[in-house]
């Protein structure tokens, strides 16, 4: 019973995650962290491995954007950073890279619609191709969570 009360908090976490950083492109840390503390409160009702995976996948999540940004500085904030990581913390490795699989195809399947959007009403060209990248990564982190 306690694992799904864990499970409801970081669903309603990550759903007003999701609509604060599609509005203000911005994830305050206090949505992160409350998603990492339910990862840790999780872990338990885990057995010792699943533990070492969510801390794989806590790891995981951070590291990954770190390199993004070493090689494209500026493309992701602070927050999704932090919330990745939270994400991997919560998921597990293997979910978390499930979970950003999906968000990076949900990113750019909205940006593809955009642009499709943008040509088809004649707009000029804007170079704003700036998208809040945490609602993707909420998505695609219940999906996860629900399909595998």
């Amino acid at each position: 019973m306690g694992k799904y009360i864990f499970d409801a908090v970081w669903l309603i976490l990550l759903g007003i995650t999701a609509y604060k950083d599609g509005r203000e492109k911005r994830i305050p840390d206090i949505l992160s962290a409350g998603a990492a503390l339910c990862a840790v409160g999780r872990f338990f009702f885990l057995r010792r491995e699943e533990i070492w995976l969510c801390l794989a996948g806590g790891a995981a999540g951070v590291m990954l954007f770190f390199v993004i940004l070493l090689f494209s500085p500026g493309s992701f904030g602070g927050g999704d950073i932090k919330l990745s990581g939270a994400n991997g913390l919560y998921l597990g490795v293997s979910l978390w890279i499930r979970s950003f699989v999906i968000a990076l195809f949900m990113a750019g399947a909205f940006i593809m619609w955009k642009l499709v959007k943008q040509h088809l009403s004649g707009e000029p060209d804007k170079k704003e191709t700036e998208i809040a990248f945490g609602p993707f990564l909420c998505i695609g982190a219940v999906l996860a969570k629900i399909l595998f």
